[in-house]
C-alpha cells in the first residue's frame, strides 16, 4: 500500500506578475507514526514538560512561537504536544530529505495542532541520550 502524501507549496519567487505566483509543488511522503517504542520514547519525553532538558526549543521555533501564539509558552504548547500524545492523537513520521539534517536525523516528526482556534504545524525531532529521550522543537508555523 502506498503511503499517503501531503503537498507543501514553495514560493520559489516572490515576483507577483500579473496575478501570478511562481510555485513549485513538493510531494513528501507522510506516515503516521505507528512504532510503539518511538511512541512510548515520545511519552517519556512529553510526561517531563515541566522540566527543562526533554522539551528543548530551537531559536527559529520560539520565535515562531513568540510571533504566533504570544500568550503561550514552551512549557505551555509542550504540555499540549504531551496531551495530544496521550489521548492518541497523530504524529507523522517522515523521512529526512534535507541534506544539512539527514545526517543527524533519518526522520522528522510532524504534530498539527488546533491552538486557541490556530492550527499549527509543529516540526520536531526525536534523540536518545544517557538521560533519557529528548524531543526538539525545530520549527513551528501555521499549517
Amino acid at each position: 500500500m502506498p503511503l499517503p502524501y501531503l503537498t507543501y507549496v514553495k514560493i520559489l519567487s516572490s515576483l507577483y506578475d500579473e496575478g501570478w505566483w511562481l510555485v513549485r509543488l513538493l510531494e513528501t511522503p507522510v506516515a503516521p507514526l505507528t512504532d510503539p517504542t518511538l511512541v512510548g520514547h515520545f511519552r517519556d519525553a512529553l510526561r517531563e514538560w515541566r522540566c527543562d532538558g526533554f522539551v528543548v526549543w530551537k531559536r527559529k521555533a520560539a520565535e515562531g512561537l513568540r510571533l504566533l501564539l504570544g500568550a503561550h509558552t514552551q512549557k505551555s504548547i509542550a504540555k499540549l504536544l504531551y496531551e495530544h500524545v496521550e489521548a492518541g492523537g497523530v504524529i507523522d513520521q517522515i523521512r529526512e530529505r534535507r541534506s544539512e539534517y539527514a545526517s543527524r536525523h533519518e526522520h522528522h516528526f510532524d504534530f498539527r495542532l488546533n491552538v486557541d482556534g490556530r492550527l499549527v504545524y509543529i516540526e520536531t525531532t526525536l534523540d536518545l541520550t544517557p538521560t533519557g529521550p529528548v524531543v526538539t522543537i525545530v520549527s513551528l508555523h501555521d499549517v
